[in-house]
Parts: structure tokens; C-alpha cells; sequence
């Protein structure tokens, strides 16, 4: 779960043993080793996003 965007990345195991990432950005995320499906409104219902302002000194 991000605090700046709603995003959520989950990584999983594949058959091959590897670790893959999955990024969720839209309306909903999967957690398949829970067997869950959940909307980004639930999830970040109680959620301030905070708010970054960057200087042209702090990007350089």
C-alpha cells in the first residue's frame, strides 16, 4: 500500500519458485493467497494521501 498514490504492489511465487511483482493502480487488487478481491475505495477509506512539494534545490 502506497501513502503518496493509490497504488498497491503484491509480489507471488510462481511455479518456477521465481517472485513476480504485480502493481495494482485502477479500481481493484487481487491478494490470491488469501483468496481476496478488493476495491481501492475500501481499502484507502480512511486514508489521507500526503500531499509532496519538492524544491528545485531538493530534485537536483
Amino acid at each position: 500500500m502506497n501513502s503518496k498514490h493509490q497504488r498497491v504492489e503484491t509480489f507471488r511465487r510462481s511455479e518456477q519458485g521465481l517472485w513476480i511483482l504485480q502493481t495494482y493502480q485502477e479500481e481493484s487488487f487481487s491478494l490470491q493467497s488469501i483468496n481476496l478481491t478488493a476495491s481501492f475505495r475500501d481499502l484507502y477509506e480512511d486514508v489521507t494521501l500526503e500531499t509532496v512539494n519538492y524544491s528545485v534545490e531538493e530534485i537536483e
